[in-house]
């Protein structure tokens, strides 16, 4: 979030007929694979405002029981994968 690139770009096309880097089994992708780890446990109304403050929705709740005002949460990683490392 708020950056910008600056680019000039030139575009040729060809096909794999005329040279191997116009094939296209010669692309390739990624993705980030981030490892999440709680250091510190977060209860109650921290892990709500964690939860909260996470955009892409990788933290959840889990219920940890107990009876009314003794109700225990506890915040978790739960989708790790929508981490898009925005250091919030």
């Amino acid at each position: 979030p708020g950056q910008k690139i600056e680019a000039e770009l030139l575009a040729e096309k060809g096909i794999g007929k005329e040279h191997a880097k116009w094939s296209p089994v010669c692309t390739a992708s990624y993705r980030l694979l981030p490892e999440i780890e709680i250091k510190k446990e977060f209860r109650g109304a921290e892990a709500e405002a964690l939860v909260k403050l996470c955009p892409m929705k990788v933290f959840d709740i889990e219920d940890l029981g107990g009876n009314g005002a003794m109700k225990d949460k506890k915040a978790v990683v739960r989708y790790p994968r929508n981490c898009s490392m925005c250091r919030e």
